[in-house]
């Protein structure tokens, strides 16, 4: 897939100037002194100000070319350019609906900068910073598109890869229009020490963010040696290709990568430095242990972690394959295919050992006992490769999410010493995760296991730096709220009201997370209310000391979905009807949609959805078919737990009986002789020998 370029209207129109000119403002050949302020300032159109900035979201899409005239008449002509050569190639990416609506919001970020930036120049305060800020930002701009249409050129023969690029490219896009957004609004000479500072800012973040940039999606960087390998060391078949992609494709979702992930699913820049440094440390390490254990309570951020080290390995061509448990998935509530899933991963990582492993593959070995896939399918190939010494990272989260204890004790009880034999050959290296259950403590305080892994208990983390990396995090969403749903309001939050939300989040990050996800509800937007209601929780103004404040915000979003009629005479009945439908959602075996949920609970139809829409905080609910999850354990932790839920509290033995009698009712009421139609008879009610030969 290759992005359209701009239109020829858009790209030669005036001659390019240079953005180096250190006595010019960007995109011009104006000298930036006082006298030219007075120009700029005449020259912009009075119907430019404040209010328009301040309207920006609901004006701007009838206004596009008409910003853009302005900042070709204030000499601003490149920045203009580069402005709608994004909107012209983010509008050009394949849809889907995650991407709609960021498209969108990156359109209208581009017309909030174009404003802003007028604005700005309006004022004529700050040139010399105005200047340094509008270069920044077309710098930044344009490489960001030119780098999305290289990986996507080079990405034309790696089809599975073009989705991910699409992602971080719009991603990427949205993080560097926010920061530009958040600079041009500090236009006032009294607010010079303020944009200095976020400036400065920007500048530091620039290598990073370009960094990014230039790995748009993770793992690009190998797509040169991916084609390279595929044309020195291509599969002998297309049998070859279709008994990997039969490995995998059972369990694409367990990747860190899976097309599902968001930007949310990854930490937030500038958070979590310290112990991401660690981790890194550990990786590029020589001398340290080969297995990485980080270990917290529910709600700590573990996954979210997680991902952001996978996807940080990758960038750095470290990372062999990631498995990501998960409790809501058949595939990946178990064991039985994380070896095979990882074995295909590691072929597509290194073509020395493909052969290797598809040979294994065309064996019953993916089916065979857990010790006899890893021996085949990862050890044995691995000690074929290549000697390398650079670090050849797995990574597998939630280890607490495998359905069966015995499954995960045995899989560390083989994997110590299978790494120490691979270790011969490669610089293998694992990073695990998991909460302190007994099952997965008591096998690291091995001997076999001790000697050969590291331990990082994430909830005994010094408090302040949690702290300050809660502060960022729900700093960062709240101003997303506010610019989305509060334009004309530029005091909410008070500070007064961050601060008491990261002493009641109390160093879990789920409570952040919960928090951000009520309070930012499109469906209601309602945010100060809803702020409000948290904070003035009875708990509110108490020290934390564990879950109590987690259990206060999940009880007041149940309350929520309850009529505030306090005499409606149907209020018993619906709140019964609320427990009996999460205790089937968060119970169920395998997750459901809607409307499965309503065949099953013999509901009519179109009626879940409007009960669980108030849920949206705590449960994913996606149209029909796609099932409704929960976000997190926690949730079900808490409802399921009756000293902390009370009388909300769901009886998992009582509800997982209500739900096999319901399964067998439904069973009972469809199930028929001859499901398919075709007309078939047993055999006892074929007395023709022949006929009954012929049947079989």
């Amino acid at each position: 897939m290759s992005s359209p370029q701009p239109p020829d209207r858009y790209r030669n129109n005036k001659p390019q100037r240079s953005l180096n000119t250190s006595n010019q403002i960007p995109g011009t050949m104006l000298p930036s002194g006082s006298m030219v302020n007075k120009r700029l300032r005449s020259q912009l159109p009075t119907d430019v100000g404040s209010d328009s900035v301040a309207n920006a979201p609901g004006d701007l899409a009838a206004r596009p070319a008409e910003l853009c005239q302005q900042l070709d008449d204030l000499g601003l002509s490149v920045f203009s350019r580069v402005i709608i050569e994004v909107k012209d190639v983010v509008s050009s990416v394949k849809k889907n609906q995650d991407h709609e609506a960021k498209t969108e919001e990156i359109c209208d970020l581009c017309d909030q900068v174009a404003i802003r930036v007028i604005e700005t120049f309006k004022e004529g305060k700050a040139m010399s910073m105005i200047k340094n800020t509008v270069e920044t930002m077309t710098r930044n701009l344009q490489s960001t598109v030119t780098e999305y249409q290289r990986k996507c050129a080079e990405a034309r023969c790696h089809p599975d890869l073009e989705e991910g690029i699409r992602t971080n490219f719009l991603e990427s896009v949205t993080h560097l229009l926010e920061q530009s957004v958040e600079l041009m609004s500090h236009n006032g000479t009294e607010e010079r020490d303020g944009m200095k500072e976020t400036i400065l800012s920007m500048s530091r973040d620039t290598g990073d963010t370009l960094e990014v940039v230039k790995r748009i999606h993770a793992g690009t960087i190998n797509i040169q040696q991916t084609m390279s390998s595929s044309r020195d060391e291509s599969m002998s078949s297309k049998a070859d290709e279709a008994v990997l992609n039969a490995i995998q494709s059972r369990v694409d979702s367990a990747r860190y990568n899976f097309v599902s992930q968001t930007s949310s699913s990854f930490c937030l820049l500038e958070t979590r430095v310290a112990l991401l440094k660690d981790i890194e440390k550990w990786a590029n390490e020589p001398s340290s242990r080969p297995i990485f254990w980080l270990c917290g309570m529910a709600g700590t951020g573990k996954t979210t972690i997680a991902r952001t080290v996978a996807k940080r390995l990758d960038e750095s061509n470290y990372l062999g394959a990631s498995f990501f448990f998960s409790r809501d998935e058949n595939d990946r509530r178990t064991t039985n295919l994380v070896f095979p899933s990882i074995a295909h991963q590691l072929a597509r990582r290194i073509p020395s050992i493909r052969k290797h492993i598809i040979e294994a593959a065309t064996s019953d070995v993916c089916t065979a006992m857990m010790q006899t896939q890893l021996n085949k399918l990862i050890v044995e190939p691995l000690q074929r490769a290549k000697p390398q010494s650079s670090p050849l990272v797995i990574v597998m989260d939630a280890l607490d999410e495998c359905a069966e204890e015995d499954q995960i004790t045995e899989m560390l009880v083989l994997l110590a010493p299978a790494i120490r034999v691979i270790q011969e050959t490669i610089n293998i290296r694992l990073f695990v995760t998991s909460r302190p259950e007994v099952h997965i403590s008591s096998e690291f305080k091995e001997p076999g296991m001790e000697v050969v892994s590291s331990v990082s208990v994430l909830h005994d983390i010094e408090k302040s730096l949690v702290r300050a990396d809660i502060n960022r995090y729900i700093e960062h969403h709240l101003q997303r709220i506010a610019k989305l749903m509060l334009p004309r309001t530029n005091d909410w939050p008070a500070s007064e009201e961050k601060e008491a939300l990261v002493d009641m989040a109390d160093g879990l990050f789920i409570f952040a997370s919960v928090t951000i996800g009520y309070v930012g509800d499109k469906k209601h937007r309602q945010p100060i209310q809803r702020l409000r209601k948290i904070l003035s929780s009875p708990d509110s103004n108490q020290t934390s000391v564990s879950l109590k404040h987690l259990d206060t915000l999940y009880r007041q979003i149940f309350m929520a979905s309850l009529p505030n009629n306090d005499e409606d005479e149907d209020a018993e009945e619906t709140f019964q009807r609320i427990r009996e439908l999460l205790g089937t959602v968060v119970l169920v075996l395998y997750p459901l949609s809607s409307s499965s949920l309503e065949r099953l609970i013999e509901w009519e139809k179109d009626t879940v959805e409007p009960i669980l829409s108030p849920f949206h905080s705590v449960l994913s609910i996606p149209p029909d078919p796609a099932p409704v999850r929960v976000f997190h354990k926690s949730f079900p932790d808490f409802l399921t737990d009756k000293k902390r839920s009370g009388d909300l509290y769901i009886d998992p033995t009582e509800h997982h009986a209500r739900i096999a009698l319901l399964c067998l009712t439904h069973m009972n009421s469809v199930l028929q002789r001859d499901m398919c139609g075709v007309g078939s008879r047993l055999v006892s009610e074929i007395n023709d020998t022949e006929t009954i030969l012929a049947t079989k």
